[in-house]
């Protein structure tokens, strides 16, 4: 069997190793089922933006997150973005 396990490792290139790694399978996984959950919807520049900056300033400690922003509307199924700022 380690045999078998050498000969996978050495024909998996290695850009693509860290997807062999512990674990990784099952973020993998978490990150396909939220993918599924929150398809891709159409954005404005501006919003885009005006999101991008409140990001930014959060980041830098210059924008507060309120305690009950979070996630909760996409793990309802709303599809709604969740109100940070």
């Amino acid at each position: 069997m380690a045999d078998v396990d050498r000969s996978l490792d050495e024909k998996i290139p290695d850009n693509e190793r860290w997807l062999h790694a512990p674990g990784v399978k099952e973020k993998l996984a978490r990150a396909d089922e939220w993918m599924r959950k929150n398809p891709a919807r159409e954005t404005s520049a501006k919003s885009l933006r005006r999101l991008t900056k409140k990001m930014l300033a959060v980041a830098r400690g210059e924008h507060k997150v309120p305690s009950d922003a979070g996630q909760t509307s996409f793990e309802s199924g709303s599809t709604r973005t969740p109100r940070c700022c």
